[in-house]
């Protein structure tokens, strides 16, 4: 009987992280897509030649060639549906903290916010070295700080902050399994996912557009 609880347990815990996993593999390039297609819905109803890459979207405004607001409210779009992602997850797990489709999204979702996180360090790394930050970042949050005349340092490290207080927020729902292991097994998922929607997926359904 004991051996049998042994196995029962084994099974379970690899079930669980197997579709943890499997729903990571699903939903990241999912956020993926809606982020980009938040950045082209915005910018084709504004009228620019816009067009949904595998990971990006070309064509839209541009700093300095456009109206600072078009170029402000284009960038701001993917992050907005990023943000909307974040909410309906976090609203799921509120109710319903061991569900999996919600713990892998409220992970994977967010997961373009980092390219803030390495901005951050850049920037701390040339202040630590009494220099000026020599780079010319483009991503969302910096585009949008710029047009709306707000400090990209700031804004960034604003959004960070929260960023590390949703997922530690997340990592702290209650979960069947352990906690590493779980968040573990959605990182791995989203890895996977993402490489195939990169490498495989993307490229067949733009092919056919």
């Amino acid at each position: 009987m004991a051996t049998d609880d042994v196995m029962s347990k084994r099974t379970f815990f690899w079930r669980e992280l197997l579709g943890l996993a499997g729903w990571a593999a699903l939903l990241a390039p999912t956020s993926i897509l809606i982020h980009e297609m938040g950045h082209f819905i915005v910018g084709y109803s504004l009228g620019f030649p816009v067009q949904l890459n595998i990971a990006s979207v070309s064509g839209g405004p541009v700093l300095g060639s456009a109206a600072d607001l078009a170029v402000a409210t284009q960038a701001s779009a993917g992050p907005a549906a990023t943000v909307v992602l974040m909410l309906i997850a976090a609203w799921w797990l509120a109710y319903r903290p061991n569900s999996k489709w919600a713990f892998a999204l409220a992970i994977t979702a967010p997961l373009r916010f980092i390219v803030g996180g390495t901005y951050l360090f850049w920037v701390a790394k040339s202040w630590m070295e009494s220099a000026m930050f020599p780079g010319k970042p483009n991503f969302d949050e910096y585009n949008a700080a710029l047009a709306l005349g707000l400090s990209p340092v700031w804004l960034v490290f604003i959004q960070t902050c929260c960023l590390i207080v949703y997922w530690v927020w997340v990592a702290t729902r209650p979960r069947p399994i352990a906690r590493i292991a779980s968040v573990g097994s959605v990182v791995v998922g989203a890895v996977i996912g993402i490489a195939l929607w990169m490498a495989v997926v993307g490229p067949a359904i733009l092919s056919l557009a």
